[in-house]
């Protein structure tokens, strides 16, 4: 609905000096091509304090920005012990002839605890644009901040299905990630088990083999994981999309607050086409 409000917007824009207006509820929009409004692109994240500076989306909704436009917006600690953290008010700039816009944040890694941040965008130096809109046009944002860094070690199950149904479960394993030296990018000693295949199939002689190791697992910085496919055995096909009833509507992601790692596995080794989904959390110490 969002996006069908913004086209229709652009088109009632473009064609205002030769349509009458009568029927049309502009609320509050001039009747020119520099109005619109201005919003974030989601309303919430989360990050571990060793990310470094986050890119924070916006959307700058007009149909022509003629020239450099600043947006202005607060930030502020809303829960937590947030001492140090960079607060106050800030602006952002669109240059002319775009509708780029963005807010870069560093976030401090020294800070030992977890808070959150809550950005407001409170003005812009356009007086024809407007801040958010009713609805799912949101002019706040919420940045959550876990004081941690990325584990390399976990311990976690491989179901067949759903992963709450206990009957589902079919091995317990220890992943063990390796850097690469590109960022957020590692080598894995087993995506599923090294026992997983013994334990589906209920034949021991299959220990340690097909142990799902060759591709390289990545974390975004939006927190989303994913597994490539083998380059040697394409039975291994990586991560997939998953059926948002299962892992809970996890998804492929890390979540850094709870500390748990969900990922969903493709697979061409069994002639039966099923998924795997994989619910991980850091290997005690």
């Amino acid at each position: 609905m969002k996006n069908i409000f913004k086209q229709t917007f652009v088109a009632i824009a473009l064609v205002l000096s030769f349509a009458s207006c009568d029927n049309i509820d502009l609320d509050g929009f001039e009747p020119n091509l520099t109005s619109g409004w201005v919003e974030f692109e989601s309303a919430s994240d989360q990050v571990l304090s060793d990310v470094g500076t986050i890119t924070i989306p916006m959307e700058y909704n007009v149909p022509v920005n003629k020239v450099n436009t600043q947006v202005t917006y607060t930030v502020e600690v809303i829960a937590g012990d947030g001492a140090g953290v960079t607060t106050g008010t800030f602006t952002a700039t669109v240059a002319e002839n775009t509708v780029d816009l963005s807010i870069d944040y560093a976030i401090d890694p020294t800070i030992a605890s977890n808070y959150t941040l809550l950005f407001t965008i409170v003005s812009t130096s356009n007086p024809d644009v407007i801040i958010g809109l009713e609805g799912d046009n949101p002019d706040t944002f919420t940045l959550e901040v876990c004081y941690n860094v990325f584990p390399l070690n976990w311990t976690g199950d491989a179901y067949i299905g759903d992963p709450t149904n206990p009957s589902n479960l079919i091995t317990t394993f220890d992943l063990v990630l390796t850097p690469t030296g590109n960022d957020g990018e590692y080598t894995m000693n087993t995506a599923w088990g090294t026992d997983f295949v013994a334990q589906a199939t209920g034949n021991p002689g299959f220990d340690g083999l097909f142990i799902y190791d060759g591709g390289l697992f990545t974390i975004s910085p939006d927190n989303t994981v994913v597994i490539s496919e083998d380059p040697n055995d394409d039975r291994f096909t990586g991560t997939v999309s998953q059926d948002a009833a299962l892992n809970e509507a996890n998804g492929n992601l890390f979540d850094p607050c709870s500390e748990q790692l969900f990922y969903t596995l493709g697979q061409g080794l069994f002639t039966n086409p099923f998924t795997v989904n994989v619910v991980m959390s850091p290997t005690a110490e």
